[in-house]
């Protein structure tokens, strides 16, 4: 089961990736993500409304003692889920100072240490312990992604700055950029070690569908938020450029999350991030077949040493 939610996370983030891709790269649609993510957080309250509703009770964060909790109790139940929430809303933010002050290759270049990180708050927050083999495979893994990234990441960085409004960035701006995507990485790790620490000490014994309901119902006013502060996104229009690959993107987005609060709960937080790094070197052979995107001998030897990593983990029994 826990390889089969790792699987799952790794295909369903490829298959978003893809999707995002067409729709933005080679359809270039107008729409607002963020006008999309309040679609999406919708979809999950649904979603979770009907497993709660079937009373799927396989995966329960601890048996209830009072028996079901009711609709309101949830709501007015999710404290430490609106500080979750706030926190993720953060890390959009961030992101999009990030890209908005450097590349987006520079972005996806910092951004690899995720794995790491989630491995530190795992130990401070969690307790969890990892012997020196373990911290050696996933640095080793994050050396062979950003490896195998760096050939895409740099003819991104020169198209980019290429067709850049601002042909000279300054370093105060550099330096603005790196602050919000390092603070986007720390708060990124963060919240998925609190997720992980709230579904498995849970004092109020919900269940994980009832959490993901809970983070689903705040965010979409976090994100309601978001659109009416950046006023109508690219068309300048609230609502605006909407399509069917919108909508898909939507329920998409809805079905990754849930796959990836499971995978946490079935799993953890750094194994969550180790398979989405895997959907690094997807995405890739995805890119070159559908998009004709780069595949060199050089991506080829850092799928070797990707390998290597997740061999040298998964070889230690724990």
């Amino acid at each position: 089961l826990r390889l089969a939610y790792l699987a799952l996370n790794c295909i369903i983030g490829s298959i978003y990736t893809m999707m995002r891709r067409y729709s933005q790269g080679v359809l270039k649609e107008k729409y607002s993500i963020n006008e999309v993510m309040v679609l999406a957080e919708f979809f999950k309250v649904v979603i979770n409304l009907v497993m709660i509703d079937s009373n799927v009770d396989d995966v329960p964060v601890k048996a209830s003692i009072n028996g079901e909790h009711s609709l309101i109790y949830t709501i007015f139940n999710s404290g430490e889920i609106v500080v979750l929430a706030v926190i993720y809303a953060t890390c959009h933010v961030s992101n999009y100072i990030a890209l908005r002050c450097i590349t987006a290759g520079m972005v996806t270049m910092a951004g690899q240490c995720k794995i790491l990180r989630t491995a530190f708050f795992s130990v401070i927050i969690v307790g969890r312990r990892y012997s020196a083999k373990k911290w050696l495979a996933m640095a080793l893994l994050v050396v062979g992604v950003v490896w195998y990234s760096q050939p895409v990441l740099l003819n991104t960085h020169k198209k980019e700055l290429r067709h850049s409004n601002n042909p000279i960035i300054g370093p105060n701006i550099v330096l603005l950029g790196y602050a919000a995507i390092f603070l986007s990485v720390i708060l990124s790790g963060l919240g998925s070690v609190i997720f992980e620490k709230i579904v498995r000490t849970d004092s109020k014994q919900f269940t994980i569908w009832e959490r993901n309901f809970q983070l689903a119902f705040v965010s979409i006013f976090v994100f309601l938020v978001f659109v009416a502060v950046e006023g109508g996104g690219p068309t300048g229009q609230v609502g605006a450029g909407w399509s069917m690959m919108a909508v898909l993107l939507a329920l998409t987005a809805s079905i990754s999350g849930l796959v990836i609060s499971m995978t946490i709960f079935h799993c953890n937080a750094e194994l969550k991030c180790i398979s989405s790094a895997m959907g690094i070197l997807l995405n890739s052979v995805l890119d070159h077949v559908l998009f004709g995107g780069p595949l060199t001998i050089t991506m080829l030897f850092a799928t070797m040493v990707v390998f290597l990593a997740l061999y040298i983990y998964s070889s230690e029994r724990t």
